[in-house]
């Protein structure tokens, strides 16, 4: 697992998340990671609570998709953050726990409008059979390309 990492990229007024693993599911793994170091760092999230995740998709990247939404909507509507998943990917889909802790809404940045964020892309490749990287581009709501927010 030493390979298996996170980061967050920035283009144009939108915010990336990056996951690289060992593994498909250990790169679905850090890229939840890199949503939840949007709000706190992953390290400091307690593990005091614990939630069953399950997902279906067509495809690779559909079920990468779904899982981001589903975490955004935990995080949004049920006020949870996680700092730890086990995800399992087979022909059931996806199933994953995540352990962490209640959401202090207040420690939201509020740039980062949880209700207002969509995933405005997703890519899943493997560079390796040892290294696969999961990218997902979130846009808050009612920003287009090339706008910034400014004026």
């Amino acid at each position: 697992m030493s390979g298996d990492r996170w980061e967050h990229f920035a283009p144009e007024g939108c915010l990336g998340l990056r996951g690289m693993g060992s593994s498909k599911e250990r790169a679905f793994e850090q890229v939840g990671l890199a949503l939840t170091a949007t709000i706190a760092d992953p390290a400091s999230v307690r593990p005091r609570g614990r939630e069953e995740i399950h997902c279906s998709a067509p495809d690779d990247e559909r079920l990468l998709l779904a899982w981001i939404e589903t975490l955004l909507g935990r995080m949004a509507v049920q006020h949870l953050l996680f700092g730890q998943y086990r995800v399992r990917i087979g022909a059931q889909g996806l199933q994953a726990t995540a352990l962490g802790e209640p959401l202090d809404p207040r420690a939201v940045d509020p740039r980062l409008d949880l209700h207002r964020v969509f995933c405005e892309q997703v890519r899943l490749f493997a560079g390796s059979a040892e290294a696969w990287e999961a990218e997902v581009i979130l846009r808050p709501r009612g920003v287009t390309e090339g706008e910034e927010g400014g004026g």
